[in-house]
This record gives structure tokens, sequence and C-alpha cells, in this order.
């Protein structure tokens, strides 16, 4: 081993950028859909990596540590573009967000602009959950933890300095990755741990030890089989961003791709195909632009799902995502990040001066954009529910839970889950009008009947299910008629609710009873009231629709038309679906599958002709 200088160290190496280049791409394509390339969140951890060996060399070619200068450099490297991200999202969210989702959203807002929003979201839910997909600040969590390392490395790095052991931050690393595995393993609450600077500042320090253990000693050998150390480090980049998805995700399997980054940087490859291959122009470019890229591919990802739902992706919307994040990106990195950074041959004052319009343009936006969500139209309560949750009995019992005509001897008896509970103004509607009193008790997520497996369910829902199967049995037992409704599509998906509905049947079979099964209403991907609001404002999306409801319907039908008692009705093919989540201008959705009180009292006018084909027994 011999003895380097380290400023023949250049910090601006094409393999680097390479690196970075891959590291944004993954996390990209990732994000666009996680079964095109399982691993590529681990692109973040790309980053740490590549942030701790380039920060660490930054400091070993100052003949003296400037904790101020480092601090500095590292605000005007990320704070300009990061704000000026946070200003125009913070507009665009206040036109696009209806008021209540605004409300939260400005939450994560303030915790982004403090650079805590890793603390923020650990308490928000899981990471990888469906929900997350539609916050446009989440990524801000991965910076968060970057300036919070920032802040604390120059103590670590004079310590490691004072102590003059050039392997101590690599004991520590690794330390911290064993660590970090024991307690991901002995922890209830992984999730928190995820957004945890505890979790990610092994990655740090690897990257960190790197740069001293490298600017102290030349080693031959490694000079010798660059290829192999390259190639090598490569191929566990590549292997944990194809398959380590992030259900497999620990601190353990994170230290695989953090070792193929910290070979690849070790290998230094400055000639070769391999460096030709790393330093191409637009390889270069995306890594010179990759933290403006990652600043705006989320945010533009969340509008586009906020918007339209779950949508798949067609080779024009692949395209067309590609290209706003480009542009977005390269305007970020050409006229804010390049322009904005720390010049050390001006005075502070100078440099700050030079950036105070791009903090005024980053911060002001949340004024503003309160005032502009203020004048969003709110939709109107009976847009926004099915009925009011304090006059029906789902998941509880009131005095009387009877609809439609109350007073008349003919009755029947609807049961289900919040897709039976969704008809309450439907039964009142049909009920009145064809002189039959409708008595509605239902769950969430619960088909209230014995055997029912309440295990299926989430915890907070099984004793309210129970309590309701304990009404229900008996008024069972009693009923002549009984309509079941229920959101097929969830409840078909446990073996044991086809059992459970067969065995319904043939018991109101056996004992001489009619029952009237619901098929599922049309399920949508598209959120209804996010689509009324961006229509107030001129656009009207496509709306996305779901197609495991009708497969449900299909498999009702068949259950259904095994006993000659039971009747199925189906009415998702009538013209009242065929403008979702409207109709005759109105909505008449409030979320994906479930009706509001307008639709609920229109589909209960639907179904008057259809009763009005049988005879209810009193």
């Amino acid at each position: 081993m011999q003895m380097m200088d380290a400023g023949q160290k250049s910090l601006l190496r094409p393999d680097i950028q390479a690196l970075r280049a891959i590291a944004i791409l993954a996390v990209v394509i990732c994000h666009m859909n996680p079964k095109w390339l399982l691993g590529g969140y681990l692109g973040v951890d790309m980053f740490f990596v590549i942030s701790g060996f380039v920060i660490t060399q930054s400091l070993l070619i100052q003949e003296k540590i400037n904790v101020w200068k480092f601090w500095l450099q590292r605000f005007f490297r990320i704070v300009p573009a990061y704000i000026v991200m946070l200003g125009v999202i913070g507009i665009a969210t206040s036109i696009v967000f209806t008021r209540e989702n605004f409300t939260q959203f400005k939450t994560s807002w303030l915790e982004a602009i403090l650079f805590f929003s890793n603390q923020y979201f650990s308490s928000y839910g899981d990471y990888f959950s469906p929900k997350m997909n539609l916050q446009p600040l989440l990524h801000t969590w991965s910076l968060a933890i970057e300036m919070q390392f920032y802040l604390l490395f120059p103590i670590i790095f004079m310590l490691s300095k004072r102590l003059n052991f050039v392997w101590f931050l690599l004991i520590v690393s690794v330390s911290g990755f064993v660590a970090a595995e024991l307690i991901w393993r002995a922890s209830n609450n992984s999730q928190s741990l995820y957004y945890s600077l505890f979790l990610r500042a092994p990655e740090f320090l690897l990257g960190c030890s790197l740069a001293i253990i490298l600017n102290k000693y030349k080693f031959e050998w490694i000079k010798n089989n660059q290829i192999f150390f390259a190639l090598t480090g490569f191929v566990l980049i590549l292997y944990s961003i194809s398959f380590i998805n992030s259900d497999q995700f620990s601190p353990a399997t994170a230290a695989i791709i953090c070792l193929g980054v910290a070979l690849v940087i070790t290998a230094e490859i400055q000639s070769g195909w391999i460096f030709k291959l790393l330093g191409t122009p637009t390889v270069q470019l995306i890594g010179l632009m990759s933290f403006s890229i990652y600043l705006w591919h989320w945010p533009i990802l969340a509008y586009g799902r906020y918007i339209y739902g779950n949508f798949d992706w067609t080779l024009d919307l692949i395209f067309g995502y590609a290209f706003f994040v480009a542009v977005a990106g390269y305007l970020s990195w050409m006229f804010i990040e390049s322009k904005c950074r720390l010049n050390i041959k001006k005075t502070y004052l100078f440099n700050f001066i030079k950036i105070t319009p791009v903090i005024c343009l980053g911060i002001s936006p949340i004024v503003f954009a309160q005032e502009i969500n203020s004048k969003v139209p709110d939709l109107p309560i009976e847009y926004k529910r099915y009925a009011d949750p304090e006059t029906i009995c789902h998941g509880k019992i009131l005095p009387i839970c009877d609809r439609g005509s109350k007073s008349s001897e003919r009755r029947i008896l609807l049961i289900g889950d919040s897709h039976a509970a969704q008809l309450n103004l439907a039964a009142d509607t049909f009920g009145k009008e064809l002189d039959i009193k409708v008595e509605v008790i239902t769950a969430s997520s619960c088909l209230p009947i014995i055997g029912f497996d309440l295990m299926q369910i989430p915890e907070y829902s099984r004793a309210q299910c129970l309590s309701q199967i304990k009404v229900i049995d008996p008024l069972i037992k009693k009923s002549k008629n009984i309509i079941l409704a229920g959101m097929w599509s969830y409840q078909l998906q446990n073996p044991k609710n086809h059992k459970l509905i067969k065995n319904l049947l043939r018991y109101a079979r056996n004992n001489k009873k009619n029952i009237w099964v619901l098929a599922q209403v049309p399920k949508m991907k598209s959120n209804p009231q996010r689509v009324a609001h961006v229509s107030h404002l001129g656009v009207r999306v496509p709306t996305q629709m779901d197609t495991d409801w009708h497969e449900a319907n299909e498999l009702m039908r068949k259950m259904s038309a095994q006993y000659s008692n039971v009747k199925f009705i189906d009415l998702s093919k009538d013209v009242f679906f065929n403008d979702l989540p409207f109709n005759s201008g109105d909505l008449i959705y409030h979320d994906e599958h479930h009706l509001n009180e307008i639709g609920s009292k229109r589909y209960g006018a639907l179904l008057i002709n259809e009763f009005k084909k049988y005879s209810i027994a009193k």
C-alpha cells in the first residue's frame, strides 16, 4: 500500500455519475410500476453511499476543516432546487387536490420544508402501500435523512481524524449494519425504522469510510483487478434492483447494493470499454441531473395517480411521463441547481443575496396555495357519503333499523357488508313506492351470517361484525324475504365465503324463504370525488374501471342460479352506470366502489321495477 495525496482525487468521476444515473433510473422505473424493477427503490440506498463518499472527499481536500463552509455547501447544493419544487408543488396541489386532501398535504409540506418529512411519513403508513402513492412529497423523506446526516457528519469526521484510525468509520459502518438488522428483525414497527436516520447512517458511513481509506492508501492489487471489482459491483447492483422486492427489504439486503456501489467506486475505472460505456454523454447527463430528476419524478407521478387512479401504463403515457420528468429535471438542474451553488470566490453575503429570490419563490406559495384551495368548491355532504352514519344500523343497532314504508306488513330483511349499507336510501326509495318495510342491518367488510370468518377482516371490524351476526341470525330465521348484498370482489376472495353463501341459500330454499342477491355495483380505479373536482376545473378525465367486480358478479350469478328460490338482480349494465362516476351530470359515487346518497336514491328507483316483478309475502 502506498500513501496518496487527497488532491489527486477528482470529485467529478464518470463512474460516480454513472452510478447516480443507474440509481435514479432504477428509482423512477420502480416508482412507475414496482413489477418492472422489483428492487428499484434501492436506488435511494445507492445515493446514500455515493453521498457519503463525495462529501468526505470534499473535506479531505481541504487543508483545514471549515464546518460552516461544509454546511453552507450542502445548503446551497440542495435547498434552492428543493425549495422551488416545494413552492411549485404547493400551488399545483392547491388546485388539483380537494380541500380535505389539501389539508393533509399542507402538514406534509410544512414537515418537508423543515426536513422532518421522514419522521412525518414514518407515522403515516407503509411506504409501499397504495395510499402513499398519492402523497406528492413522499420522496422528500430521503432528502430529510440526507440533511440530518450532513448536520452530524462534520462531528463524526473530526472524531475520526482525532482518533487517527483509518478504519474507524468502516468498523462503525459494519457495526451499524449489524445493529440495524438485529433491531429490524426484533421490531414490531419496521416502517418507522424504514424512514429513520439510524437505519441509513451505516450506508452513508460506508461511503465516508471508503473515501478515507482510498485517500490514505493506494492498493495495487485493486488496481490490477479493476475490471473484476467493477463487474462484481455491477452484478450486485443489478441483482439487487432486479430481485430484492419491497417485502424482502432489510438492512442486510440493502447492504448488498451498498457493497456493489462500494466495489465500483473502489475500482475507479479510468479506461477501457467499461469506462467508455459509463462515460457516454447521455449517462453522464442523467447522473448530473439525478438530484433534480429525483425532485420532480414523484410529484408528477402522484398527481397522475391522484387524478386518474391506478391507471395502466401505455406507451404514450410512458413517453409523456418521461418527457415531463426530463424537462422539469433539466430546467431545475440548469437554471436553479447549477446557478445557486456556493461560490467560494464570493462572500457569504453575496451568495445568500443570490439565492434569496429563489428561497422566497419557494416559501411564499404556501400562503397563496391556502387561499387558492379555499376557493375550490367543496362537494356537499350528500355527495361524500351514502347515508348519515348516525341514522343507519351499520356496525351497530339503533332502536329502528327500518327503511321504506315503516308501517307496512310486507317486510324484507336487507343484510350484508358496506355494499348493503350503501342501500339504506335506496331501500327508502323502493320501499315507500312499493309499500314494503325494509330492515337494513349491516357491518363493515362483513357478511353478517353465522360461520363468517372473522379473521379475514381488519381487527377493528371484528367485534361489530360479531355483534351484528348475533342480531341478524334470529331475524334470518323468521324472515320470509331476504336481500343479500355485498362487495363480492372482496368477499369471494375467501373460499370459506363461497360455502357460507351457499349454506344460506340452501337454508332459505329448505325453509321456503325468498332471497334476492344483488350484484355488486361497478367498481372504478378512479376516485370519483377527485374526478368531480378536476371536472370543475374544466378537465374531464376518463374514468378507469376495475374488472374484478364483473368476474365476482358472474360467480354470484352462477351460484344463485342453483336455487329456485333465489333471484339474482344485476343492474350493472343499466344506462344508469354509463357515465361513471356521474349520472345526468350528478356525482353518484362517493368512493371507487360505493354509491353516495344521490346514487343510492337513484339506484333505489331502478330497483322499483325489479321488485314489482315479485310478490312480497307478509
